[in-house]
């Protein structure tokens, strides 16, 4: 059974790996998708291109429906980001429509503005997965976003011990949830490594669980 890297920002093929690759820029996809690899296209909160937005979302919805594009983003709103916040929900709100008119799962980006997140989801109740990526916060925010109906994919903060996501899995060992290497240079199979040790799950029972979860959430494979 593969591993699944559910975001990362290399495109090395590996193995046994199913790794979803983001392409950060829209007019780097032409280029950078490739027949042999999996990818998510979107508009990060922070290289948002307000002269350049409109240009990007066609080249986006051109390719939203490729069969080697599995997700949308990463996308969401970020508040250390130099872009306004007004425009960012702009962006935002237009992502989760690719999301929704291309079938496929949404990746998202969240510094700081889960409740923000958290109300768009309420306000326009997508049928589409919501992933939080790289999550990294306290149990109350987890709990927040879990009873919203959202995922979320844990990273390199698992190499700390004590940090929030080591200790949110230690407290919830039962969850369902991602693993991926984002922008690190750690492997998956290490990730698993940590997240075997954290929850306390063999790595068997996290791989078998993991699977299972990703191919029901990409219900288009």
């Amino acid at each position: 059974m593969n591993l699944i890297d559910l975001h990362a920002h290399h495109f090395a093929q590996e193995q046994g790996v199913i790794r979803i690759s983001n392409i950060l820029f829209a007019d780097q996809i032409e280029k950078q998708l490739k027949s042999d690899g999996l990818y998510s296209i979107g508009i990060h909160p922070r290289y948002i291109q307000e002269q350049t937005f409109s240009t990007d979302l066609s080249i986006l919805k051109q390719f939203a429906k490729s069969p080697f594009v599995k997700a949308i983003g990463e996308s969401g709103m970020d508040y250390l980001s130099d872009i306004p916040l007004s425009i960012q929900e702009k962006v935002f709100i237009a992502m989760i429509e690719l999301s929704e008119s291309a079938a496929k799962p949404l990746i998202l980006h969240c510094v700081k503005a889960h409740a923000e997140i958290i109300q768009l989801h309420r306000q326009l109740k997508p049928t589409q997965p919501w992933i939080m990526h790289g999550f990294n916060q306290r149990n109350s925010i987890a709990e927040m976003v879990l009873q919203e109906g959202l995922h979320l994919s844990f990273g390199k903060a698992l190499l700390q011990e004590n940090s929030p996501a080591s200790l949110l899995l230690k407290s919830f060992p039962d969850l369902s949830f991602f693993l991926e290497t984002d922008e690190s240079e750690i492997s998956i199979n290490e990730i698993y490594t940590l997240a075997s040790a954290r929850t306390g799950k063999s790595r068997e029972e996290l791989i078998s669980s993991i699977s299972n979860l990703y191919h029901h959430t990409f219900h288009h494979d």
